[in-house]
């Protein structure tokens, strides 16, 4: 894995430093996308931070581990024997309960993580309110999406941070 240029951080670094993101662990995120996803927590240093789309929970390990140490990981995903529903384009990424979240204590802080079986359409995010970041990575399809992003945005404390990433992807 290459470490994060110099380059790629010039130009950033006054305001929100460069994050060494060399060690993350790279599943359906690419190393450019996760250095982006992981610089934003640790600038904010969120405490409270809500992934949607766990999968096998590269994403999920690299949260626990760029956020401070006392620090609560929310990690909302699918399983495919849940009974619920789910899309053609959400199907392939809903992995088995043996490999749901299985990477998630790759640093060794899966400590910090709860895990959520649910599908985001009728979980309701307020349970977990306030949140300082929603990090949307989950179904791909337009409902998903809309559901997710209203109900994350309604459950942030003020100056809290929404990202999503790749809708619409396959």
């Amino acid at each position: 894995m290459r470490r994060p240029s110099r380059r790629r951080c010039a130009g950033k670094q006054a305001v929100h430093g460069c994050l060494d993101t060399s060690r993350a662990i790279h599943g359906f995120t690419k190393p450019v996308d996760t250095q982006a996803v992981l610089t934003l927590p640790q600038h904010a240093q969120a405490q409270r931070i809500l992934e949607i789309g766990t999968a096998a929970g590269h994403m999920t390990a690299n949260l626990s581990e760029w956020s401070p140490a006392d620090a609560q990981v929310f990690s909302l995903g699918v399983i495919n024997d849940l009974g619920i529903p789910t899309s053609a384009a959400q199907r392939a990424d809903d992995p088995p309960r043996a490999h749901f979240g299985r990477f998630a204590n790759h640093f060794g802080k899966a400590h910090k993580v709860f895990f959520i079986t649910a599908d985001s359409l009728h979980y309701d995010f307020e349970r977990l309110a306030p949140l300082d970041f929603a990090f949307i990575d989950g179904a791909h399809d337009f409902q998903h999406v809309l559901a997710d992003s209203l109900k994350a945005y309604r459950a942030l404390g003020p100056g809290g941070l929404l990202v999503w990433h790749d809708y619409g992807n396959t």
